[in-house]
């Protein structure tokens, strides 16, 4: 039996989607129950929900029972034109013209601040987009040809994405693990620099990305690729010397952590802006570097388009490659998409790259294959059988000796060069199976090789990381360091610092942080490691097991990978993709549309 007003019956809603159901839905049971599911659809990462999604479907209480069922689409779409709740756009009027909570576009539904948000970034595209394609010279097409000469062995795709990103005012170069996305950035950076040089100008260049990691890595990576490459003094000197957060690019305002001081009034410095990481960032952290962002710089995006979307809200990366392929190369509109495909860190035969490619595509063979490979570099402890990870022989033998290591370690920067040596990755967050329950047991472990009691969470050598900004003190979310006993024998916190300098701070000036020895896969993003323990749970019907979340773990690794899984849950996540309801895209394309037809 089904009944407008059984839909409070129905399973899966928070306390939060009923809320904003009663506040906003008018005491109609149909308004209620659309702004419920639209609100269970955005804190599952969808910035929106399509009518498609609503019309004629039906709701489920805990016992499976049917106990709603919303109209079809036609009458839906008429209830929520005559509601004073909601506000409505299309193409000739995009933009809202009361405020009102809830956006409809004829098509999809939208809080009204997600619908903002998607609508800021694209008005910030093409912003920077209609200012037209950047020129490059004949003597500077002849030193981009000088990097790519036959004998190099890079392929035309690299050369390609150089001469787009040269020329266009926001470039996106995606690729998977060592496709050479930052190789190619770097001969973008040295030839802008000549570029501006040419003019009499000094170019400011930003880096940045979503995690103090992922910016670590960047600079390093850059620093790397520079080495490599034939510049000039002129040139190398001008290359930048630091990498920043965006959050701390942005000067996150202490006490108000969604407010930034740059902001369209007062914007970012950088002439050119290189972000790495991309898949990581979500729609309203996009939102605000967008609109700090100036309108005549140039913006240049990297990521892997196959890796797991952000936590929050969002898929931006994948819509502004979607937008890419479908406004094509325009001399209107300068925007587009570079895709690098050849990987150089792998060898052709690297069973990591093999078990990569089927994690990617979602097919069995080469899964198998890796699996079955005679190199050592992918090892699977098969967990079919287990309840917890306790149980598997193989992977407490493995894991004792990285915790082992990890504590018998002669000084804090041997601890420190560890943290890139090996790393436990996991795809839940709690339970045995979670990052919390593997950190619990390395606890015990590290108290027994330490043969002393472990007061509270505190132990020499464990590892932790920052979970939330804190400016003041300079670390921020995803920072991961190490606590190690000073000389008088009171421990501290000492984190990576730049040229490889540690940064040291007493256990009172750290902001809220977590065990760093597992951790999960969305945490992981931005990082690598020689050795990946990947802890995958036997339950094959998770919903957070899917070939994103796959792919993301195994392309941590460099050298070895270790599977703690079963290979039935392992293929059946491979078949799984993730699906995130977003209309950025078309914003995108509408918006491209609207200035290109401004005067």
């Amino acid at each position: 039996m089904t009944a407008p007003f059984l839909w409070k019956k129905v399973a899966g809603f928070s306390p939060l989607d009923r809320e904003l159901a009663r506040v906003i839905g008018e005491g109609d049971p149909v308004l209620e129950a659309t702004v419920a599911r639209l609100s269970e659809a955005l804190r599952t990462g969808h910035s929106c929900l399509p009518l498609a999604a609503l019309a004629a479907q039906t709701l489920f209480d805990e016992a499976s029972a049917p106990v709603f069922q919303f109209p079809g689409h036609a009458e839906l779409a008429d209830k929520l034109r005559g509601s004073a709740a909601v506000s409505l756009v299309d193409a000739i009027n995009p933009e809202p013209r009361e405020f009102r909570p809830v956006v409809f576009d004829g098509t999809r539904l939208y809080l009204r601040r997600y619908f903002d948000q998607e609508l800021g970034i694209a008005r910030s595209i093409a912003r920077l987009a209609r200012a037209g394609a950047l020129a490059v010279s004949p003597e500077l097409e002849e030193r981009l040809s000088s990097y790519f000469l036959p004998s190099s062995g890079r392929s035309d795709r690299q050369k390609d994405a150089v001469a787009r990103s040269l020329r266009l005012r926001v470039s996106l170069i995606t690729g998977g693990p060592g496709t050479g996305k930052t190789t190619t950035v770097v001969k973008v950076l040295a030839l802008a620099i000549e570029r501006a040089l040419e003019s009499g100008r000094e170019l400011q260049i930003g880096l940045l990305a979503p995690t103090g990691k992922a910016s670590e890595r960047l600079l390093q990576a850059t620093r790397g690729a520079a080495e490599r490459l034939d510049l000039s003094n002129e040139v190398r000197a001008r290359l930048p010397q630091e990498s920043k957060t965006i959050h701390r690019a942005l000067g996150v305002i202490p006490g108000v952590k969604t407010r930034f001081r740059h902001t369209q009034q007062d914007p970012l410095p950088f002439d050119l802006l290189v972000v790495d990481e991309a898949s990581m960032i979500d729609l309203p952290l996009m939102n605000r570097l967008m609109d700090a962002i100036r309108p005549d710089a140039q913006l240049l995006l990297l990521g892997d388009a196959d890796q797991l979307a952000s936590v929050d809200a969002g898929s931006v990366l994948s819509e502004l490659a979607l937008a890419a392929d479908s406004l094509g190369d325009q001399d209107s509109f300068s925007f587009g998409i570079s895709r690098l495909t050849e990987s150089y860190r792998f060898s052709g035969a690297s069973e990591i790259m093999e078990l990569a490619t089927g994690f990617r595509l979602g097919q069995r063979e080469p899964i198998e294959g890796a699996l079955k490979g005679s190199g050592g570099q992918v090892v699977l402890f098969e967990a079919s059988e287990l309840r917890v990870p306790r149980q598997s022989p193989e992977f407490r033998r493995w894991l004792e000796a990285r915790v082992r290591e990890s504590l018998e370690v002669g000084d804090v920067e041997e601890a420190l060069a560890k943290l890139n040596q090996f790393q436990v990755l996991c795809a839940l967050r709690s339970g045995p199976w979670g990052a919390q329950g593997v950190n619990d047991w390395v606890r015990s472990l590290a108290q027994g090789i330490l043969r002393t009691r472990v007061e509270g969470v505190n132990y020499p050598g464990r590892r932790i990381m920052v979970v939330e900004n804190e400016p003041r003190v300079g670390l921020y979310n995803g920072d991961v360091g190490v606590l190690w006993s000073s000389a008088r024998g009171v421990l501290e916190a000492h984190f990576p610092g730049e040229a490889g300098r540690k940064r040291t701070f007493s256990l009172a000036e750290l902001p809220a942080h977590e065990d760093a020895f597992a951790v999960t896969i969305h945490k992981s993003q931005g990082s690598e490691y020689d050795e990946v323990a990947f802890v995958v749970p036997p339950d094959a019907a998770s919903a957070l097991l899917t070939r994103e979340l796959l792919y993301t773990g195994v392309t941590r690794a460099r050298s070895r990978v270790k599977l703690l899984a079963s290979l039935p849950v392992l293929f059946e996540a491979a078949s799984r993709r993730v699906e995130r309801y977003s209309g950025l895209a078309d914003k995108i394309v509408q918006s491209s549309r609207s200035s290109s037809s401004t005067p």
